[in-house]
């Protein structure tokens, strides 16, 4: 799997406040590289605006948003955030 990062992804990744926060996202990106359709992720496509995003969970109220190609050869993480920052 080739995964990008946007300039949107890392910044929100950056904006992240607490050590906790970041090494979860890190777990959960290691988790997802090893198993995209892990059932912990609960990895599931969005609809309305934001058709074709798809969202996986990283704990409580923390999501990444990504798109995926040709089932998961290429990976392109969108954001990182609350359920508030990501979906207004």
């Amino acid at each position: 799997m080739q995964t990008v990062y946007t300039n949107d992804f890392v910044k929100s990744y950056k904006k992240l406040t607490g050590h906790n926060n970041k090494k979860a996202v890190d777990l959960t990106l290691k988790l997802f590289s090893q198993d995209p359709k892990h059932p912990k992720l609960r990895n599931h496509g969005l609809k309305g605006d934001k058709e074709g995003v798809r969202s996986i969970d990283v704990k409580f109220d923390l999501r990444i948003l990504f798109y995926e190609k040709n089932n998961y050869v290429k990976v392109i993480m969108l954001k990182v955030g609350n359920h508030s920052e990501l979906y207004g």
